[in-house]
């Protein structure tokens, strides 16, 4: 028997507080009729681990590279996107304090203590998660700013900047006042203080919040393709720079995925320390493609001056006399072009 199926679809809130069921006699109704405990988030780490490093991570250190390296200049890009990494460490931590918790593990199957201790570490994750992809999005923003030049795009972009922010601050104040008091949002499920009843339901918060934050996700793929285009040239270039902005593609299908983890999750509003582990992961891989996305440019400039360059250079043994001196002086040598413009990225 699937432990998730213990009850019919209604709010997580509803179903715990209403019924208020005793863990302790269904822990040991489980244990004697011979269902299996769940305990999903391990499944789970490899995964993690494996897209903490490999995203957010490298594409991270090899920017801090390439400013360190003078390939280009610091920019409010760069300060938003370093906060957006702090807050992915922060939410990855956080993570793991919630999988030692009892994410993953049936409900009725944790000490009481645990129970609240898990939620009130859930709770802290969502808001994490809402101020880490805002500043990603910033970050995103604020090199757009950099790059592309036109007065009226830039007016688009800063009401972007704005629209973002107030997307932020809306739900960031709906999510940590959706339950009077704040603390229902981690003790409902014991029916304390009439649970659900003062709180809005997460899920409808969850699919509001999932639906704008994939516009805004489309809005920012839209941007950049309607001026690459316009661009002076070749075409094949215009793709590859096209294709670059295009990254960001993968966290709106994330985003899609998640949203959809959500409505899956509250089918079993009974066991949500389990249902909840997927949405979870998703938030997650959704903030790591984020950043993995903002650092693209500056992935790629790392690839062409410490990967490409140097290859070239070797195959010319001619020149490896005056290597340093070709690279000082040269006239288009990223060292004395760190401002970027859309022909550099």
């Amino acid at each position: 028997m699937n432990s998730k199926k213990s009850s019919k679809a209604v709010p997580w809130g509803a179903a715990a507080s209403k019924t208020h069921w005793p863990a302790a006699t269904k822990n040991i109704t489980w244990t004697a009729c011979g269902y299996p405990n769940s305990n999903e988030y391990p499944k789970t780490i490899p995964a993690r681990v494996t897209l903490f490093i490999l995203l957010p991570t490298l594409s991270f250190v090899l920017r801090m590279v390439v400013k360190k390296a003078g390939l280009s200049a610091w920019g409010a890009d760069d300060t938003t996107i370093v906060i957006g990494y702090i807050l992915i460490l922060g939410m990855t931590t956080s993570d793991y304090i919630w999988a030692s918790l009892g994410a993953g593990k049936d409900l009725w199957t944790l000490p009481e203590r645990n129970v609240t201790q898990t939620f009130q570490m859930l709770f802290a994750c969502q808001i994490q998660y809402f101020i880490t992809l805002t500043s990603i999005r910033a970050s995103i923003l604020f090199m757009y700013l950099r790059i592309f030049p036109g007065r009226t795009f830039r007016v688009v972009l800063w009401a972007t900047h704005a629209f973002n922010a107030s997307v932020w601050i809306a739900f960031l104040l709906v999510l940590v006042f959706r339950c009077i008091p704040v603390n229902l949002s981690w003790t409902f499920w014991n029916g304390g203080g009439g649970g659900s009843d003062h709180c809005l339901p997460i899920e409808r918060l969850g699919t509001a919040q999932g639906v704008m934050f994939i516009a805004l996700d489309v809005w920012l793929l839209i941007l950049p393709a309607t001026q690459v285009w316009r661009l002076n040239m070749k075409k094949s270039r215009k793709f590859c720079v096209t294709l670059m902005f295009g990254m960001g593609i993968f966290t709106t299908a994330i985003g899609i995925v998640r949203l959809k983890s959500i409505s899956e999750a509250t089918k079993y509003p009974l066991n949500p320390t389990v249902t909840s582990v997927m949405t979870g992961l998703w938030s997650c891989l959704e903030c790591y493609v984020a950043v993995f996305t903002a650092c693209a440019p500056n992935t790629w400039k790392f690839i062409k001056h410490f990967v490409l360059r140097k290859r070239e250079t070797a195959r010319d043994s001619g020149f490896q006399e005056n290597r340093q001196e070709i690279v000082a002086d040269g006239p288009k040598t990223p060292s004395q072009a760190p401002t970027e413009t859309a022909d550099e990225v």
